[in-house]
């Protein structure tokens, strides 16, 4: 028995355990004696001590019997994972635990958690350290361990809180103590936000500037931000949602770096350094402010100090706008500018950009949409804009302010042109005459040029341009640009936009020099009108187009007809385009067709359309549903691609081409089919007689087609051409329902009560082999040979059809039959008890098995069999004689060499085994031969009695059969001669046996098509195997049972493995007990087989079965299994007197 040397420290454990496990499980399910003496057995032999937490210990067995004590350095304490609770050891923040109890103090066991782990109460953290939970700075402590690290209890009268230790503040949940920057640091993670740890010390990121205090490290300006004190100092967070950046407040500005907000000219300041560039901070009003550096001048935003020309720079960023900083470190002004007479601005050369008047040169302004340095009225800019020169008779204080090829005139300090020169309009220069002498291009008019000719210079308008006639101006051409309407060619005016167009009714010329007259405009000669027009003194001297081409819309053009001459698309009329290769005006192809006379562009028939006028001749705009269409008009139908409407037969017509294909203007002058086609029934096309050419866009009469070996028209099955060819009827023998549909000669023929008939000829004619035609019967009145029948002609001394030689007449006189001998087509052209032989190439007619020819071959005769009454030789089989016996009765018998079969037929004598000459004396020539003088059969052939066997594969004869029992003789493909193969659905083996299918007639030799199915003996029948199921002509296997991968398993949770064997599916497990296939939780299932996991069970789940956990249980997906009931308490208890024994080993 065991040895309890503490027994109060286990017992009430076990008592415990069990008074929560036994009430559930109720004494049916276990049994308390055995429990019992099961969990005491465990314990048999263990002692336990008395040191409690702390006490001195040499091993784990001194320390007083608690869960998870250990000796731990000679002292009873918490194993590895635990911590000291008062006098138990519970787990550490972040263990598994299955209750509150079991974690530490101020900590809660998280069941939301998988699997279930130790976590902090509100207000409590756990310790970096000892795994426990301390109190967040600003909650209750009672002593310095009671907090986070680098924190300590504050002791205020009886409310005691942490707080962070100096150089240290809190996170934001208040669970940690950062180290503020330049505080001491290990890692990244002790530090404040946006702050890292960087040799030992807290420093803020970049783009981050740490706060006076440095307990913050806040975002340069441009950096996204919450709120304005995440920003430098006089910065403010601006924008929206997400997209927040920290900016500058006013009066401020960022550092080139955007470290800082910087003040601006006249914002207050404390030190120098809190102005920017080129300004310190000096007293004003009391008060300290950011003044510009003598040599600088403020913005007008005062938000940078820029330099006057003159100063010194370092950079062209200090430098006033439109200045540099020169290679000498002095701001001098750009290129275009010069600078004011007190060097604080840099005025605009004319031409240059501007916003205000005062950044221009003298006598200039900021003019214009787009803001640009211009001359005011009075004055002219300089060649490079640097100056703006005085126009003539503008005042002016000397020569060099007027304008060149003038001079300052004395007496009233004027302007005035140089001599035989003469003031501009529009330039404001002094220029000569158009044509006049010239030295340079300024010296002639806006828009000409100085030009050398014949050795002299002289003024000439620029390509564009054109002389006015009283030569003191170059005109505008089209397009252009133009001061005025008067600087503009004739018929032209000059837009706001100043570029020349031509007035109303008129239209630039392709070379934009002249505005040519519309159509119905005056005029004065043909060159003033516009192109393909002239000008009618008929019309009132206005200007006309030209007869093959008509005035646009607007008279604005004169477009060419279909089939004129162009040279662009343009200029063709409406829906037309030039076409390239013949540079003529062609109507769109899609959907239009010129007219008759060629000066309009029609649509073609289908197309959607407004009016009349818009469609081809003789069709007319016609509703069609929601949509109007130009439709062909009544008597006419659309050629195929529909740009002309053709007239149908029997329409009024002019010409030929005026009608449908394959028809003519008649005599009538109505369209009329051509010879050889037949007109449809609503005389829309003409359609090609029997035996006409044929095509897919020729087709033929209704019931024929055309033929693809000879395109030409033929009847269909069952139909014959008439007489001349312009119909197919209906056959003799065919269902018709009205006499003109049945052949010539011939009726539909109808019974009493019956709506449809036959066709048949008239009285006195019989029908061709074919029904195709009706013929003159043997002995009926004929003309020629072509009104008999078949194999017949007419004798013209009587004037009957009579059979031809060889032929003889049916019963009914409506055939001529072949005779013995003589040629034939089938078995129905023989006399009777005849067919047509057509084995060797020479069809000709024999008497069928058992019946003889007369001597003339116009008749077969039945012979008599072996014993049958004869009345001579020829009466008898073949190899027989008429015999007369002793009682004078008249019987045949066999030939000498010949025996009777049982079929009353005789044969030769030499059977098998039998003496032969040659092959043919044996029996059989498919199966036997002869050899050595002796009847053997063949190769492939086996001998079975009298009869001659054959093998799979080999040639055989239907009356001996074949060699195997499943096996038939059939015809070969293509009929040539029979040979031995399997019946229907068996299978040929390597064996040359056949495989029976299940439930068939099977060998024991060839077994079955299915591989583990078996041929039973007692039946000779193939079956499934037992405790196999049939599916189809497979057997399904059972569990470790063998399969194939068409027959497959029974289970369907498993499947035939490699090894031919049925294994249930991967993640599912064998049960031998009941033999089934046990599911993995979450897999399908079946409730015969059921489930691995204890407490799961097979559930229907939308459309399958699956193993689910029981009601009132838990699904563990840590250990994939199902938790909760009875039975798991049970486990719980088991679970916990084993961790008490394993803590009394140890």
């Amino acid at each position: 028995m065991m040895k309890w040397r503490h027994e109060g420290a286990l017992i009430p454990v076990l008592i415990v355990s069990l008074a929560l496990a036994l009430p559930i499980l109720g004494q049916d399910e276990v049994d308390y004696d055995d429990l019992m003496e099961e969990y005491t057995s465990a314990l048999d032999g263990y002692q336990f001590g008395s040191a409690s937490m702390g006490e001195p210990c040499q091993t784990s067995s001194n320390c007083t019997f608690t869960p998870h004590v250990a000796c731990v350095d000679n002292k009873c304490g918490c194993k590895h994972g635990y911590i000291v609770k008062g006098q138990v050891c519970a787990l550490k923040v972040g263990g598994n635990c299955s209750e509150n109890k079991d974690c530490p103090e101020h900590g809660y066991c998280d069941y939301q958690s998988v699997p279930f782990t130790c976590q902090c109460q509100d207000h409590y953290t756990p310790s970096t350290r000892e795994g426990t939970c301390v109190s967040k700075i600003g909650w209750g402590c009672i002593g310095n361990e009671n907090c986070t690290e680098n924190a300590y209890c504050y002791l205020a009268n009886s409310n005691n809180t942490c707080q962070c230790n100096d150089g240290y503040v809190p996170s934001e949940a208040s669970d940690k103590c950062l180290a503020i920057i330049n505080g001491t640091c290990h890692t990244g993670s002790g530090c404040i936000v946006n702050a890292h740890c960087r040799r030992g010390t807290c420093q803020c990121d970049d783009l981050f500037s740490p706060s006076q205090d440095l307990s913050r490290c806040l975002s340069y300006v441009g950096e996204n931000c919450t709120s304005g004190d995440d920003c430098v100092e006089h910065a403010y967070c601006e924008g929206q949602g997400s997209n927040k950046t920290c900016e500058c407040g006013r009066g401020y500005t960022s550092s080139p770096d955007g470290d800082k907000c910087l003040a601006g000219i006249g914002t207050h300041c404390k030190v120098n350094d809190e102005c920017i560039e080129n300004s310190y901070c000096l007293t004003e009003n009391d008060k300290y402010v950011c003044h510009c550096n003598k040599g600088f001048m403020p913005s007008e935003d005062d938000t940078r100090c820029s330099g006057l020309i003159g100063a010194p720079c370092d950079d062209d960023d200090v430098c006033l706008d439109h200045s540099h900083c020169n290679g000498n470190r002095f701001c001098e002004c750009d290129e275009n500018y010069r600078p004011s007479e007190d060097s604080t601005i840099c005025q605009a050369y004319s031409g240059m950009p501007c916003n205000e008047s005062n950044e221009c040169i003298e006598n200039a302004d900021c003019r214009g949409k787009n803001k640009t340095c211009e001359c005011t009225d009075k004055y002219v800019s300089s060649p490079n804009g640097d100056i703006c020169l005085a126009r003539i008779g503008t005042h002016c204080p000397n020569n060099s302010l007027c304008f060149k090829y003038a001079y300052c005139y004395e007496r009233n300090e004027t302007c005035v042109c140089n001599s035989g020169l003469f003031p501009s309009d529009y330039n404001g220069r002094c220029s000569t005459y158009v044509g006049g002498r010239c030295t340079e291009d300024d010296m002639c008019v806006l828009n000409a040029v100085c030009t050398l000719e014949d050795g002299r210079k002289t003024c000439h308008c620029k390509s564009g341009y054109t002389e006015a006639e009283n030569r003191e101006s170059c005109l505008s051409h089209i397009d252009e640009p133009c001061k005025g309407d008067d600087s503009c060619i004739d018929n032209a005016f000059c837009t706001l936009e100043k570029i020349c167009k031509c007035k109303d009714h008129y239209t630039a010329s392709s070379g934009r020099e002249k505005c040519l007259a519309q159509v119905g405009v005056g005029c004065a000669d043909n060159s003033s009108c516009i192109a393909q027009a002239y000008c009618s003194p008929m019309n009132g001297d206005t200007c006309q187009c030209t007869p093959d081409h008509s005035p646009s819309a607007e008279d604005d053009l004169c477009l060419a007809h279909a089939h004129t001459s162009c040279s662009r698309n343009e200029s063709c009329i409406e829906h037309a385009y030039c076409y390239h290769k013949d540079h003529t005006c062609h109507c769109d192809e899609e959907k239009y067709v010129p007219s008759v006379t060629l000066d309009k562009c029609l649509q073609i028939i289908g197309t959607d359309c407004l009016d009349k006028d818009q469609c081809i001749e003789h069709s007319s705009c016609v509703q069609d549903g929601e949509w109007t269409t130009c439709q062909c008009d009544e008597g006419y139908r659309p050629r195929l691609d529909g740009d002309i409407c053709l007239a149908r037969i029997g329409t009024v017509c002019e010409f030929d081409v005026n009608c449908i294909e394959r028809a003519n203007c008649g005599g009538n002058d109505t369209c009329q089919c051509d010879e050889g086609f037949t007109s449809s029934y609503d005389g829309g096309d003409c359609l090609a007689n029997v035996y006409n050419n044929c095509s897919d866009s020729q087709p033929c009469i209704d019931n024929a087609f055309c033929t693809k070996e000879s395109n030409r028209c033929m009847c269909i099955e069952g139909y014959a051409p008439s007489l001349d060819m312009d119909k197919c009827l209906l056959r003799i023998g065919l269902n018709c329902s009205e006499n003109s549909t049945c052949i010539d000669n011939a009726y539909c023929q109808v019974a009493k009560h019956k709506k449809n008939g036959t066709c048949q000829c008239i009285d006195g004619l019989a029908p061709a082999h074919d029904g195709a035609i009706c013929l003159g019967s043997i002995g009926m009145n004929c003309s020629n040979d072509s009104n008999c029948v078949p194999n017949a002609h007419c004798d013209l001394d009587n004037f009957n059809c009579e059979c031809n030689d060889g032929f003889q007449p049916s019963k009914n006189g409506g055939k001529c039959l072949s005779k013995i001998g003589v040629n034939c087509t089938d078995d129905e052209s023989c006399i009777d008890h005849a067919f047509c032989l057509t084995l060797f190439g020479d069809d000709k007619c024999q008497c069928r098995k058992g019946y003889r020819s007369t001597v003339d071959g116009g008749q077969c005769f039945l012979l008599s069999g072996v014993g049958s009454n004869c009345s001579s030789n020829e009466t008898c089989i073949e190899n027989a004689y008429c015999h007369k016996d002793s009682e004078g009765n008249n019987t045949c018998k066999c030939l000498d060499n010949y025996e009777q079969t049982d079929g009353h037929q005789c044969i030769p004598v030499s059977q098998l085994g039998q003496r032969c000459d040659i092959d043919g004396d044996c029996y059989s020539s498919v199966t036997a031969e002869c050899v050595n003088n002796t009847c053997q059969c063949k190769a492939g052939h086996q001998r079975e009695g009298f009869k001659c066997k054959a093998e799979m594969g080999v040639e055989c004869s239907p009356e001996e059969g074949c060699l195997y029992r499943l096996a038939r003789c059939t015809m070969r493909a293509g009929g040539s001669g029979f040979v031995c193969t399997c019946k229907e659905d068996y299978v040929n083996t390597k064996k040359n046996d056949c495989q029976a299918p299940l439930g068939s007639d099977c060998s024991i030799s060839a077994g079955c098509t299915d591989e583990v199915a078996v041929c039973s003996p007692e039946d000779m029948r193939c079956h499934c195997p037992n405790g196999y199921q049939v599916e189809g002509q497979y057997c399904k296997a059972p569990l470790n049972k063998m399969c194939t991968k068409l027959g497959q398993c029974i289970n369907r949770l498993a499947e035939c493995g490699n090894d031919s064997l049925c294994h249930c599916r991967e993640g599912y497990v064998l049960d031998k007990d009941d033999w089934t296939c046990k599911a993995p939780l979450k897999s399908v299932c079946t409730p015969t087989d059921g489930c691995i996991v204890p407490l799961a069970e097979c559930t229907l789940a939308e459309y399958s079965t699956i193993c689910l956990c029981k009601e009132n249980t838990t699904y563990n997906p840590m250990e994939q299994s199902c938790s909760g009931g009875a039975r798991h308490i049970i486990y719980l208890v088991v679970t916990l007197l084993s961790t008490s024994v394993a803590v009394l080993l140890s």
